[in-house]
């Protein structure tokens, strides 16, 4: 596991109340439905990149990096340009009506600023308690809908 999942912390991330996103799982999950979306490893990593940065360009070179450099591997153009475009897919999937990934023409790609990520950070406690992944996946949608009808009143 990458970043994402620190000793005892699980970290998520709400994307514009749409869609959460579980990084050490490689999901995205629909707010309002609970319907889920699986990503290729590579795909949730480079994914983890953008929306941590937020407004910024995230050039070629760090989504290399994060999607499979770090894993001892080597992939061409083409197949970060598949990733991208996978990744786009499965936003749509998760409810995003609109393209969030702006491709930067010769810099990179971007989430625009319009974007909310909320990060939300999860104790786990590891002295004889184990935590169960289905427990974990609803308490996290009824907080992100709890969040939507707190903007929504």
């Amino acid at each position: 596991m990458f970043n994402a999942m620190k000793k005892n912390k699980i970290t998520r991330y709400c994307i514009n109340n749409v869609a959460e996103f579980l990084p050490d799982k490689n999901r995205l999950i629909n707010c309002v439905t609970g319907d889920e979306n699986t990503l290729y490893s590579t795909a949730s990593r480079c994914l983890h990149v953008l929306i941590t940065n937020v407004g910024k360009v995230v050039t070629h070179t760090s989504l290399y990096e994060a999607g499979w450099e770090r894993q001892g591997k080597e992939v061409t153009p083409n197949t970060l340009y598949q990733t991208i475009s996978e990744l786009r897919k499965q936003l749509n999937n998760a409810g995003f009506k609109n393209n969030i990934i702006q491709t930067l023409p010769r810099q990179g790609w971007s989430i625009s600023n319009d974007v909310v990520v909320t990060e939300i950070t999860e104790s786990i406690s590891s002295k004889n308690t184990q935590v169960l992944p289905s427990a974990q996946d609803k308490s996290i949608r009824q907080l992100c809908k709890n969040f939507v009808k707190y903007l929504t009143q």
